[in-house]
């Protein structure tokens, strides 16, 4: 009877035993003060950058080198480069800097960005920079000046006392656009435009005055702008007198070659003009 009791309190001292080193195995696996939680990171700032460009008018085959000036309270740990949504180069050092060699194939306009990022995942965006590719194109008039003749100009509808003039420019020589009688005919300059950039934004300009003053509709806009028989622009006479005025509007070419005229007596107004220094140039980002 003794040895039955002895062995019912054993087995019950073993049942304890094997509870109590349960218990202590469970609680080593996540109550260990040496071992510490994950922490998050507190850095929620994200960089700054600012995108400059070495150039933005590019005229000719060679190097432009972007820069990123980015900067971050922790640190900058990358900068990617795009033009548009291609990804076009990385930085992971200060400078951040990325050279992109353009040669006539790139001609265009270029939108380039920069993602900026720094260790803790935080990210920023540049604004866009254009770029503006025209290697091996016309990029003004031929002869705009007038200044010895009318070489690379198409006159027309001008009568004898019109047309080219030697001297009384801006200074020297300039075109006269009047027209004598008719009142559905155009004194006109023109010049056939080659080797635009379609649809980078381009200027017309020049100076202007009023040649004929005493009849027509001093409020018409009689003088025009024309890129292929569309009028782009158009102006009233300026006041009498010998001034020049200048005048300018933006166009944005749809093909490499337009026909860009300069029309006087517009709207059937017998309003005749001088025109002088006309030039084309691409308009700057």
């Amino acid at each position: 009877m003794k040895t039955t009791w002895r062995w019912i309190i054993e087995l019950h001292l073993l049942t304890l035993l094997l509870t109590v080193n349960l218990i202590a195995a469970c609680g080593d696996s996540g109550s260990d003060p040496t071992d510490p939680e994950p922490k998050q990171s507190s850095d929620t700032n994200p960089p700054t950058v600012l995108l400059t460009a070495s150039d933005t008018l590019v005229t000719a085959e060679g190097n432009v080198t972007l820069t990123a000036n980015a900067s971050d309270d922790v640190g900058v740990t990358f900068v990617d480069f795009y033009d548009g949504a291609a990804k076009i180069g990385s930085a992971s050092a200060s400078p951040f800097e990325l050279v992109v060699a353009y040669t006539d194939a790139d001609n265009g306009l270029h939108h380039h960005w920069v993602v900026a990022g720094d260790a803790a995942g935080n990210s920023a965006n540049s604004d866009t920079l254009d770029a503006i590719v025209a290697i091996n194109v016309q990029t003004d008039f031929v002869n705009g000046g007038f200044d010895t003749d009318a070489t690379g100009w198409n006159l027309y509808n001008c009568d004898q006392w019109s047309g080219y003039k030697a001297d009384g420019g801006n200074p020297g020589g300039h075109v006269c656009l009047n027209e004598y009688g008719s009142c559905d005919i155009n004194p006109t300059v023109e010049q056939l435009v080659s080797g635009l950039i379609p649809g980078v934004p381009y200027t017309i300009s020049g100076d202007y005055r009023t040649y004929v003053d005493w009849i027509g509709n001093p409020l018409a806009e009689s003088f025009v702008v024309m890129v292929d028989s569309v009028v782009v622009g158009s102006w009233a006479r300026s006041p009498a007198g010998t001034d020049w005025y200048p005048f300018s509007v933006d166009f944005v070419p749809t093909r490499t070659i337009h026909l860009i005229g300069f029309h006087a007596e517009w709207g059937c107004d017998d309003s005749s003009y001088d025109v002088d220094n006309l030039t084309l140039s691409i308009s700057l980002p």
